[in-house]
């Protein structure tokens, strides 16, 4: 239910999925803690996998301007670049303040 309500505020992915102690539980972390208070569960951590990066960014922009760095405003067509131009080939958002919780969020997009 939480993963459908973080999708709904982003546009459409072909695939998604979440990893990460925010998705699986792990040993070394104190679940039964952070249940008290949204703020301590652990960043929730996603990759999604697009179709087409530049033109996924030019939506998610007018959505989630937020999301990407105010150090340096890029246009999508730079950040698709900058993407597919490291070996990865990931862009990734974090410290993501979703708007349907206090929970933080980190996100990658690949092609």
């Amino acid at each position: 239910e939480e993963l459908r309500n973080v999708l709904e505020q982003f546009p459409p992915v072909e695939y998604a999925f979440a990893y990460g102690s925010g998705a699986v539980r792990q040993g070394s972390y104190d679940y039964q803690k952070a249940s008290k208070t949204e703020s301590e569960r652990p960043m929730l951590d996603l990759v999604f996998v697009v179709a087409n990066s530049e033109e996924w960014h030019s939506m998610n922009l007018l959505l989630n301007p937020s999301h990407y760095t105010s150090i340096i405003r890029l246009s999508p067509r730079e950040i698709s670049w900058i993407q597919d131009s490291i070996p990865a080939n990931f862009w990734f958002n974090a410290y993501v303040q979703l708007k349907s919780s206090t929970r933080q969020l980190k996100y990658g997009i690949i092609n």
